[in-house]
């Protein structure tokens, strides 16, 4: 969405420094949206149902009782859901990057194995293709040797 590449219009960073200019607290951070200018880029774009999206979201991001996304596209989703991550423990976040790494490595183990089943499936398919050319040009008198040549089978699997 091009209002993310225009962030630094709109939103501000800030923390709280000493006297040495040196980060107080770097576990506190607040974060200023200018809404005006926020608002005024989705008019660029006009696109006010995304900024109807967005200003809900800012809205209710600190409820509690806010947990799903009520919206559809998938970017909102993932905003909601990246919400839900940063409410966790650091322990619970531990957990949840090592069941997203195991849930990977399980899809991934399943889609090998699939693709696996589907060449040795296909090498199957044409074995039995094969096998039944043979039977018909052997049912046609063609000769043993010209049947080898032309399907790649052996002859102790033809005359199976």
């Amino acid at each position: 969405m091009a209002v993310f590449n225009d962030a630094d219009r709109f939103l501000w960073e800030v923390q709280l420094k000493d006297q040495r200019n040196k980060v107080f607290l770097p576990q506190i951070k607040f974060i200023f949206i200018e809404l005006c200018t926020f608002a005024d880029l989705f008019k660029e774009a006009d696109d006010r149902e995304a900024l109807h999206c967005w200003l809900y979201i800012i809205k209710n991001m600190g409820d509690e009782q806010t947990l799903e996304c009520p919206f559809d596209d998938p970017i909102y989703r993932d905003f909601f859901e990246q919400g839900k991550i940063e409410k966790l423990t650091t322990m619970e976040k531990e957990d949840y990057a090592k069941s997203i790494f195991d849930y990977q490595d399980v899809k991934d183990t399943i889609e090998f194995e699939r693709d696996r089943a589907r060449e040795e499936g296909r090498a199957e398919g044409e074995t039995i293709t094969k096998l039944a050319m043979a039977k018909g040009m052997l049912e046609n008198g063609i000769d043993l040797n010209t049947i080898v040549s032309i399907t790649g089978l052996s002859v102790e699997e033809i005359v199976k």
